[in-house]
């Protein structure tokens, strides 16, 4: 913040600059006026859209010199596209303004929070610590995010998809809230890097549900009945389905066996030689 000598003090914060103007600007030379008014110009060329707020609070009575000089501020305001405010808590000066019927073309507030908010512009607090805190958190959640997708993407299972899973949805939904908060808390780098996070953490969290793993999500696949595998006495290996099919033909062939050995008796039986009744030659 730069502070210029009296009679008026110019302050440059981060989004707008403030020019309040002293009781003794009163009793100024016109010269000085003409000098204070380039003073002030001078620093306008520095900004490419500037906010201006004229603080005229400290005073009780303004001249028509004076009039002209914040005239032509706001005139080179409005060249620049820029904004301007004025703050004023007195009558006097405000009857002032509206016999030159500047209070119909002049934003006239009675607060700086007023005067702020009038320029759309944040104003800054907290030294910029809430800010730092912001951005920390949010370089946080898209490092989170990214670990998340790395173990959720890696050949080798180092932790369980639903784990690396839950790490990236956590992670990117934290780095949207920080990056949202930035944006429209803080302004300047620390809005920029906000809108950098919340990019960030979506692409990262859209990666991880385009990647999901089959196991999550996917109907699990049918298993083929695993079939032991047993040593023969041969020494070959056969499977249990085997064994009880060869024991399936032993049994049949036994009985095979058993049919034709019935058969064969009742054939015997059969081709027999049939007496009849004796008969005398």
């Amino acid at each position: 913040m730069s502070t210029s000598e009296s009679p008026y003090r110019f302050e440059s914060t981060e989004g707008y600059s403030v020019v309040s103007l002293q009781p003794e600007l009163n009793d100024a030379q016109w010269s000085d006026f003409e000098r204070i008014g380039s003073e002030i110009l001078e620093k306008l060329d520095s900004m490419q859209t500037p906010a201006f707020l004229i603080d005229l609070s400290s005073l009780s009575y303004m001249g028509s010199a004076m009039v002209a000089l914040i005239v032509r501020v706001w005139k080179s305001i409005r060249e620049r596209n820029g904004r301007m405010v004025v703050v004023n808590q007195h009558d006097m000066v405000f009857e002032v303004m509206k016999l030159a019927g500047l209070h119909t073309v002049w934003t006239i507030v009675g607060t700086r929070d007023e005067a702020v908010q009038a320029l759309g512009v944040r104003a800054k607090t907290g030294g910029g610590e809430q800010g730092i805190a912001l951005t920390a958190l949010g370089l946080v959640a898209i490092l989170g995010a990214a670990v998340g997708l790395y173990l959720l993407m890696s050949p080798t299972e180092i932790v369980q998809s639903k784990i690396a899973l839950v790490i990236v949805f956590v992670a990117s939904i934290a780095g949207v809230i920080a990056g949202m908060v930035s944006v429209m808390k803080e302004s300047g780098w620390q809005q920029k890097f906000g809108m950098f996070v919340i990019a960030a953490s979506v692409l990262i969290g859209v990666t991880g549900i385009l990647n999901l793993p089959d196991g999550l999500g996917a109907p699990p696949k049918q298993r083929k009945a695993i079939i032991p595998v047993t040593q023969a006495p041969n020494g070959k290996p056969q499977t249990q389905q085997n064994t009880k099919d060869k024991d399936a033909e032993k049994e049949n062939g036994k009985e095979a066996k058993d049919t034709e050995g019935k058969s064969a008796e009742s054939g015997k039986t059969d081709g027999a030689p049939v007496r009849g009744p004796h008969r005398n030659p």
